[in-house]
């Protein structure tokens, strides 16, 4: 399992997130970092629900170079 710190900070971040992650072949789950419970990296409800001033933590395990390439625009 691969973990990377982000930050989404507008509703456009989290659909680029979201798009890209749905592209994944394994689960993707993201979770604030003070925080143990786990959204689905999939759900645009559940990435509009993290949006904000907090980092997120991302769980995957796939080699998807589209989703590596969003998870490196939106790192912290």
């Amino acid at each position: 399992m691969k973990e990377v710190r982000i930050k989404l900070d507008s509703i456009d971040s989290a659909r680029k997130f979201v798009l890209a992650s749905s592209q994944c072949d394994s689960d993707v789950n993201v979770r604030k970092e003070m925080y143990q419970y786990y959204v689905d990296g999939k759900s645009i409800l559940g990435m509009m629900s993290l949006i904000g001033n907090d980092n997120l933590i991302v769980t995957y395990n796939s080699d998807n170079k589209e989703f590596g390439k969003v998870l490196k625009k939106l790192a912290v």
